[in-house]
């Protein structure tokens, strides 16, 4: 299975991605290796050529062209990039690859993909998991020297132009992908999708990561695999994505963001938040909701009475497969109705009406609770909000108070002490006796309030399943006595 990756390189000094390559390293540190007189060792297997530049002059090359144009004078610019394509082991024995076929294959992968780059294409074959795989690496200078032809993946004028930086956007990466799957669909060796999302990510970090811890300690892990663990373990056990959101947090003191629909996860120690795609797609809100609702569904009521299906009023009818089909499911349905009414001891339509309007009113006591209590959730939320902005504010308030000249204090600080005023006056109207919840109240308020709103919404839904499998029989028996079926009203629309 042949892969691609992507190291972005911010270091100045292009001659040490010349001697990585050229030279033997310890891969699981990345260390250059040295012999007993101190010298640099070769590589015993490598192929190297240029595209654009002579590759043992690559670096000056390089610094020329930063130069002329005027680019990589910063420390955290990306000076260079570094791909590379990795080719399944068992391709030298099954399908011939030999290091000047994967030489030949970089190269044709490189003028296609990198076209106006300084570009080194060279071939290892000593792949440092041990399994000996060939492997080629791409390094390009990431200025580009002259004017390419407009792609459908560039999305910017910096991506075709001279003088502009490449950039290995999402968009570009995923070609990159693809083309690498039809390469060696065309030249005959194993792959894998690379185009699917794996549901567990490992990054290159993480990658090496592991690798070197490892060689001390065999239960080693890096903190993104017990990010991993604990999201697995919570999603498990949580019913609702509030649940899950909350479990994280007092568990673990791990936030939960969400920006444009895509989940992140700020663990308590760093500021930067994981992004769920960084992890793999178990990890994403889409499967994490499917999780928490599946969980959900468990226990709830589940209805035996299903409606019959109308083929007198169905286009759907004319076509005699169709027909015998649903008819068949038809008589399944009418057992289940005459099935139910014996089970509940229900003699006849009146009876089931009966049923039916007590359950409503039922069912509505049950829904004003719950939208009760999500209404109160909504106001604790709100006074914590006021609290944190009346709490942050409240120091230069009093600095206000304190201060000689008033009046351009005030000039200075608009902003904040907007803000305190705006916040103490809501809190004030919210807090009839006029003392204010601490945050640790308001907190212990919530989490209570929580606990009963999902108890609520679990005896609500139960409940309406089972008003709505005596509406099914209802309308069945209706259906088998010529009787035209009527729309129910909406009691209500049960938001989460």
């Amino acid at each position: 299975m042949a892969i691609i990756k992507h190291v972005n390189i911010k270091n100045s000094d292009y001659s040490k991605a010349l001697e990585y390559l050229l030279y033997k390293h310890d891969e699981s540190r990345n260390k250059l290796l040295l012999d007993s007189d101190g010298k640099k060792i070769f590589r015993e297997n490598y192929l190297m050529e240029g595209i654009n530049c002579n590759p043992d002059t690559f670096d000056m090359e390089c610094r020329e062209a930063n130069k002329r144009f005027g680019k990589n004078n910063r420390k955290d610019e990306v000076k260079a990039h570094h791909y590379i394509l990795s080719f399944d082991p068992k391709d030298k024995t099954d399908n011939g690859l030999t290091m000047e076929r994967a030489q030949k294959i970089g190269m044709e992968f490189a003028r296609k993909n990198f076209k106006g780059h300084q570009v080194i294409v060279c071939t290892h074959d000593d792949g440092h998991n041990r399994s000996g795989n060939i492997h080629c690496h791409i390094v390009i200078n990431s200025l580009r020297i002259e004017d390419v032809p407009h792609e459908p993946y560039m999305t910017q004028r910096s991506d075709f132009i001279a003088g502009g930086k490449h950039r290995c956007s999402d968009e570009f990466f995923y070609y990159l992908r693809g083309d690498l799957m039809e390469t060696c669909e065309k030249e005959k060796l194993y792959q894998i999708d690379l185009l699917t999302h794996p549901r567990v990510r490992e990054s290159e970090r993480e990658y090496w990561a592991k690798r070197r811890g490892l060689k001390f300690d065999k239960n080693f892990k890096t903190f993104k695999e017990s990010l991993r663990e604990i999201i697995y373990e919570v999603s498990k056990r949580s019913k609702s994505l509030d649940e899950f959101e909350k479990t994280l947090f007092d568990d673990y003191r791990i936030d939960v963001k969400y920006s444009r629909g895509k989940i992140a996860y700020i663990l308590p120690d760093r500021e930067k938040p994981i992004r769920g795609r960084a992890l793999g797609t178990d990890f994403e809100k889409e499967h994490i909701l499917s999780v928490v609702n599946e969980n959900a569904s468990r226990g709830k009521y589940k209805s035996q009475v299903r409606h019959i299906s109308d083929l007198t009023n169905n286009p759907k009818a004319q076509n005699f497969g169709y027909a015998k089909v649903v008819g068949l499911d038809n008589i399944k349905k009418e057992a289940e109705t005459f099935n139910f009414m014996s089970r509940n001891g229900i003699k006849d339509i009146n009876e089931l009406e009966q049923y039916i309007a007590s359950g409503e009113a039922f069912v509505n006591e049950l829904y004003d609770n719950y939208s009760k209590l999500k209404s109160e959730i909504e106001d604790i939320n709100r006074k914590t909000k006021l609290m944190g902005q009346y709490l942050s504010t409240k120091a230069v308030y009093a600095d206000y108070l304190k201060s000689s000249n008033k009046k351009l204090f005030r000039e200075h600080h608009a902003d904040e002490l907007s803000m305190y005023e705006a916040a103490r006056k809501e809190l004030q109207s919210l807090s009839p006796d006029g003392k204010f919840e601490s945050l640790k109240e308001l907190k212990a308020k919530r989490d209570e309030l929580y606990v009963q709103k999902n108890y609520a919404y679990e005896e609500l839904s139960f409940h309406r399943a089972k008003l709505s499998e005596y509406k099914n029989a209802r309308d069945n028996l209706r259906y088998l006595l010529g009787e035209k079926r009527e729309p129910d009203k909406q009691i209500n629309n049960m938001e989460r």
